[in-house]
């Protein structure tokens, strides 16, 4: 018996990956409608090793996937050995509606078998970097665009995209590494300024590519200290204090290798806001207990103070469970 669908009514399929495997995702439902379930991704070799956060306007975004997986090691006295891990070495670039995979490419001498990939997208181009090199592709064609695989004494970290394409390189020592962050034309890896961060910083994040903010952290613990805005050649535009833990920026709330993280800042084109921390004050011997505040801070005053004043909120009543 023969089954024919109905019109207008096709059945989901799946398009093999270059490995044979399928990428399972239903079809982009009809103009108008919404899908009335979501997908899922099968892969065989192994997990999402990196994502970037951003997603372009037609609904793509970029992914780090380990190509295939090595063969298991022969069992060894009745046992099995650990099966073994994938590198991370495949960039991918998926349609969020439908879990479509547009296409795959692997990552230049197979990205070191790295397993510490960072991802990014700006202006149509997809960046990877591996610690051992960094390349560039077309988000529409997954043409290789420009490579970087022969670090001398800098290698590069890590990347951040949207609006622009910044590039954080670490050069020398890697128990003292002094740290540099690059804007980086992303159509041709060409740099177009380079912004030397003082020496003895202990970590660095970019908090936003265009306009170019960065985050240090001077003590060994990590803890965030300052913001630095910077102009369009890469000078230090203004510094801003971060005191005593007092303000939500999330630069460093995971261990990841992640250098484009500081989810608590939002970047504007004149202002930088964050939220401040819940805190207890003392009037007339009573204490009361204060919900945090959304704080603006001007990107071009060098002193880095506040909007309107210290302490100047845009908004009350804000509760935060940290």
């Amino acid at each position: 018996m023969t089954r024919t669908a109905r019109r207008g009514h096709r059945r989901p399929g799946r398009r093999p990956t270059r490995s044979g495997k399928p990428w399972r995702g239903s079809r982009r439902p009809p103009r108008g409608r919404s899908p009335s379930s979501g997908w899922r991704s099968s892969r065989k070799a192994g997990p999402l090793c990196a994502v970037t956060r951003h997603v372009s306007v037609d609904g793509r975004t970029a992914v780090a996937v380990p190509g295939k997986r090595p063969e298991k090691g022969k069992p060894e006295k009745s046992k099995q050995r650990a099966e073994p891990e994938a590198p991370c070495d495949h960039l991918a670039v998926v349609d969020i509606d439908t879990g479509k995979k547009l296409w795959e490419k692997p990552l230049p001498n197979g990205g070191s078998g790295s397993t510490g990939v960072n991802v990014t997208m700006t202006r149509g181009t997809v960046v990877a970097t591996w610690g051992q090199g960094s390349a560039a592709y077309d988000m529409t064609t997954g043409k290789r665009l420009w490579a970087d695989l022969n670090p001398s004494t800098c290698t590069d970290t890590g990347f951040a995209g949207g609006r622009g394409l910044l590039a954080l390189r670490s050069c020398g020592d890697s128990a003292d590494p002094e740290f540099r962050v690059q804007k980086v034309a992303p159509r041709t890896g060409r740099t177009v300024w380079t912004h030397k961060v003082a020496r003895g910083i202990d970590s660095v994040y970019l908090a936003s590519s265009q306009p170019p903010v960065i985050a240090v952290a001077t003590g060994n613990d990590g803890t965030i200290d300052y913001l630095h805005s910077l102009d369009d050649r890469g000078r230090n535009r203004a510094t801003i204090p971060l005191p005593d833990r007092r303000y939500l920026h999330n630069c460093d709330e995971s261990f990841s290798a992640e250098v484009e993280r500081c989810s608590g800042v939002v970047v504007g084109e004149r202002q930088l806001y964050m939220a401040t921390k819940p805190r207890d004050t003392y009037e007339a011997g009573l204490s009361r207990r204060v919900p945090n505040e959304v704080v603006a801070f001007d990107l071009a005053r060098q002193t880095g103070e506040q909007d309107e004043g210290p302490q100047a909120p845009l908004m009350h009543g804000y509760e935060s469970s940290r």
